[in-house]
């Protein structure tokens, strides 16, 4: 199980520092225009190993997981509705968020009370 921190309060953020237990970042999630191009960047330069393309219909959402040796892993995401709806604003492509593995879903739940 891990603890997904996007848009995370400064409070979130300390509560994960003063657990005193083993934890890693399990993967960063990337939203980009092209996902197969990304793909082969982080492929080529990081050496590292992709999954089999997710992708579900409903909402036109594909993915890959490429990982670390480590077991650190980039998702990369594409939506074509995202991918349009940035273009149009002023909002951003890239990171949306990191996940951090702290070994199962009690603790999740435990670290949730202590905030």
């Amino acid at each position: 199980m891990y603890l997904r921190l996007a848009h995370a309060s400064a409070n979130t953020i300390v509560v994960c520092h003063l657990c005193k237990h083993r934890m890693k970042i399990e993967h960063i999630a990337v939203w980009t225009l092209d996902l197969e191009k990304m793909k082969s960047f982080y492929l080529k330069f990081f050496d590292l190993k992709s999954n089999e393309k997710y992708y579900n219909p409903k909402k036109k959402f594909s993915s890959y997981f490429l990982a670390f040796e480590n077991g650190a892993r980039i998702e990369l995401m594409h939506r074509p509705d995202i991918s349009k709806f940035i273009e149009k604003s002023d909002s951003k492509l890239g990171l949306t968020h990191f996940a951090i593995s702290v070994g199962s879903k009690e603790k999740v739940e435990s670290l949730t009370l202590l905030n």
